[in-house]
């Protein structure tokens, strides 16, 4: 969600602007649903499934940071994602700097981290 909102405040074309203005509604409603359902479930885990699902997040996050960043990609091939993710921001096509977009990332997984250890995830 954070991705696509930054995306869609630096993107200039109309038809590419207007499809990530519709992800970005459909997107709000899935985060929506998915905090509504872990401050209902996630309380009532034992213990054991809440270190199950710490670990399988920290897996995810790694994933996370390899798909929307870039941060934990080979260095031959982070230079290319950055060069890629760099030009199409600067056309105004649908992205941001790849520095910024690993930013968003870091900080969306840090929010993430911080709002499920106050759910018992720790």
């Amino acid at each position: 969600l954070e991705l696509i909102r930054a995306r869609h405040a630096v993107t200039s074309q109309p038809l590419l602007r207007a499809v990530l203005a519709e992800t970005l509604k459909d997107e709000a409603l899935h985060v929506r649903a998915a905090w509504l359902a872990a401050h209902e479930v996630l309380p009532n885990l034992a213990r054991p499934q809440r270190r199950e699902l710490k670990q399988y997040g920290a897996a995810l996050g790694e994933m996370l940071r390899r798909t929307f960043g870039t941060r934990s990609l080979s260095p031959k091939l982070r230079r290319s994602e950055a060069r890629l993710r760099d030009e199409t921001a600067a056309a105004g096509l649908g992205a941001v700097s790849a520095a910024k977009e690993d930013a968003i990332v870091d900080a969306t997984l840090e929010d993430i981290d911080s709002r499920l250890r106050r759910l018992g995830i720790t």
